[in-house]
């Protein structure tokens, strides 16, 4: 009863944030109902002390033997599996630190470089390989070259686009023209590339979330400056979105006045600029998040941070943070190496 307490207060916390939906919310508490069934097994819970005692002893091993019960309970065969459960556990033990007051040191392996032998990501990964879990594909993240592909095309698109193009009087079907899609998708596209935002948030940027005094723009309650160009772009937008007679005050709207909620259009966009294959539009939005999401880290740019910015979670940023250590630690080699070839004894060796 306390710890479905416990999980009723995580999850509603989590939606509230912005972190969760309502989709999402019976998958975390299958996974946490898992991991009450391990406490209850290994430790015996009954009361709300003995429980808060046994989350505050956590350890990385008592967590990930919790995945391995998990695993061998349910029968999961892939590692993708293995890891959620691992990311909503996360989640959950930063939350009951913060907001339960039941205070645990594991929460600081957490942000050690996965490299490091201590941090939770390098034993995780171990653990993953000595339990033989099946790799699934993972959705990658676009390269500095198609970036600058794609913000070529974005900017060809936008510059195109003119009422005159948009609004074409002897066509009653002209909601259905490419041009303005086409031209709200670009947008989106370069929104997508400076912030990382998941799909998702586009619909929730209303109006006055834009600040074209300050070129800046509010998402999910952060307020960041706007590139000088994407705030001109977003202006001329304004400009021509308002011939549309629309009751909604998002500011990213169809041709027929509602939310603009087409995803399609904008993995088309990567797929004409940089020859993309995935047939998901979903995950062409990702590989472009992921690309900004890299960066925000290589900034030094927290976690908490880009999840609550964004609305990704663990297994997109874990994602993310693995690239930057291979990159780093490829970087320190190079380094390495550079440095013991120009000593002088090098050669004489």
């Amino acid at each position: 009863m306390v710890f479905q307490q416990m999980t009723d207060r995580f999850l509603e916390s989590q939606k509230n944030s912005g972190l969760l939906n309502d989709a999402s919310i019976p998958i975390y508490k299958h996974k946490l109902d898992v991991f009450r069934e391990y406490l209850s097994d290994k430790h015996g819970i009954n009361t709300k002390g003995s429980l808060e005692d046994s989350l505050r002893q956590l350890t990385i091993d008592e967590v990930l033997s919790s995945m391995e019960y998990y695993v061998k309970s349910r029968d999961i065969t892939g590692a993708e599996s293995a890891r959620l459960y691992i990311s909503v556990m996360r989640e959950y033990i930063r939350y009951i630190n913060k907001k339960e007051n039941i205070k645990n040191t594991l929460v600081e392996s957490f942000a050690y470089d996965a490299d490091y032998e201590d941090s939770f990501s390098y034993v995780l990964g171990k653990r993953i390989e000595k339990l033989k879990l099946k790799e699934g594909k993972n959705i990658g993240h676009i390269n500095f070259s198609d970036f600058e592909r794609l913000v070529k095309e974005c900017d060809r698109i936008i510059d195109e686009a003119s009422p005159d193009n948009i609004f074409k009087p002897n066509k009653p079907n002209a909601k259905y023209y490419s041009e303005y899609r086409y031209f709200t998708s670009a947008l989106i596209v370069k929104l997508i590339l400076f912030s990382g935002v998941k799909f998702h948030v586009i619909p929730t940027i209303k109006n006055e979330d834009i600040n074209f005094n300050h070129n800046t723009i509010k998402i999910n309650e952060y307020i960041v400056h706007l590139p000088i160009k994407l705030s001109d772009q977003f202006k001329k937008y304004k400009e021509i979105k308002e011939h549309i007679p629309s009751k909604t005050d998002v500011f990213f709207i169809e041709y027929n006045g509602e939310v603009f909620k087409r995803n399609g259009d904008v993995g088309h966009i990567l797929k004409i600029a940089v020859g993309e294959t995935s047939k998901s539009n979903n995950s062409s939005t990702i590989k472009m998040s992921k690309f900004a999401i890299i960066n925000m880290i290589k900034k030094g740019i927290n976690e908490y941070t880009i999840k609550q910015l964004t609305g990704y979670k663990d297994n997109v940023i874990s994602y993310c943070q693995e690239v930057v250590d291979k990159e780093r630690l490829e970087s320190r080699n190079r380094y390495l190496d550079t440095k013991l070839r120009s000593i002088k004894t090098f050669d004489a060796l």
